[in-house]
């Protein structure tokens, strides 16, 4: 996680949100701005992690085209991720 915490910080990204580790989950994981949490399966990828922990960095979208934008920078973020770990 200590490496994840610090790719994120060379987006100027630093999450201060909370982690919940929730096996019942039908996705491998989400970020909650409402509660400013993630939920991860336990068995969450380091990608679904980068991504989500990401969103808790961003701002709270306002229309369905800011959701749309905060997804294609997350996304972005998890290729960059997989680049840093010369997985590209």
């Amino acid at each position: 996680m200590k490496e994840i915490l610090v790719f994120l910080l060379l987006f100027n990204c630093i999450p201060t949100t909370n982690i919940i580790i929730d096996n019942t989950l039908d996705k491998p994981g989400y970020y909650c701005h409402n509660s400013g949490r993630v939920y991860l399966r336990d068995n969450a990828s380091d990608v679904v992690k980068v991504h989500e922990l990401f969103h808790s960095c961003q701002l709270k979208a306002t229309s369905q085209a800011e959701q749309e934008a905060n997804e294609q920078e997350a996304h972005l973020i998890e290729l960059k991720w997989l680049i840093f770990q010369g997985k590209d």
